[in-house]
Order: structure tokens, then C-alpha cells, then sequence
């Protein structure tokens, strides 16, 4: 039972980043400008969206999970850093929140 829930969990986080992904790349020009406005180059937009497509569908197939999810990790903690640090926005707040949580999701599947 314990194997079909992680199993299950795994596929749930997969889904948040193939969606993600896959918008950043149908939308490269809006997700180059977002990344610009948080000061790094427009020109992540492509890699980003192609790294998060590709780490949740090996995390949804169970490919080198603990390494994707470890790399997942950071990526979502660094994305409070740099695009949710305004705190006293209550919709940052809830933003980084979120993203601490699928971190938190992301280290137990490394850890497990």
C-alpha cells in the first residue's frame, strides 16, 4: 500500500512540473519576460521550461527519481529567491508557502 502512495505522490508532483513546462514553452515569450523582470536572462526561459518538462516526466515514470527530485528541490527554493521574496505580498507569501511545501514533497521522495 505504501508503494502504490509514493507512487501516487510521485505522480502528483510530476503533473505540477509537466504542466509548468509545457506552458513555458507554448508562452517562451512571457516566461522570458517574467524571468527578466526578476533580473536574470530572458534567455532561461527555453532551458527552464525543457527542464521541468523533462525532470517531471522522469519523476512520473520513476526515472532517477532521487536525482530529479533533488534537483526539483533546488530549483523550487531557488524560484522563491529570486520571483517570491516580497513577503509582505500576501499572494508572495502563499507563492513561496506552496513552493516550500513541494520542496519539503520533492525531499521525501529523494529521501525515500
Amino acid at each position: 500500500m505504501s508503494m502504490l502512495a509514493v507512487f501516487i505522490g510521485r505522480l502528483f508532483i510530476a503533473v505540477i512540473f509537466v504542466v509548468s513546462g509545457v506552458n513555458k514553452l507554448i508562452h517562451v515569450t512571457d516566461t522570458g519576460a517574467m524571468i527578466s523582470a526578476a533580473g536574470l536572462p530572458a534567455g532561461l526561459a527555453i532551458p527552464t521550461g525543457l527542464f521541468e518538462l523533462i525532470a517531471g516526466i522522469c519523476l512520473a515514470l520513476g526515472i532517477a527519481t532521487r536525482l530529479w527530485s533533488i534537483l526539483l528541490a533546488g530549483f523550487v527554493l531557488a524560484t522563491i529567491l529570486f520571483f517570491h521574496r516580497e513577503v509582505t505580498d500576501s499572494v508572495q507569501a502563499m507563492a513561496a508557502m506552496k513552493n516550500l511545501a513541494i520542496a519539503g514533497g520533492l525531499l521525501c521522495l529523494f529521501g525515500y
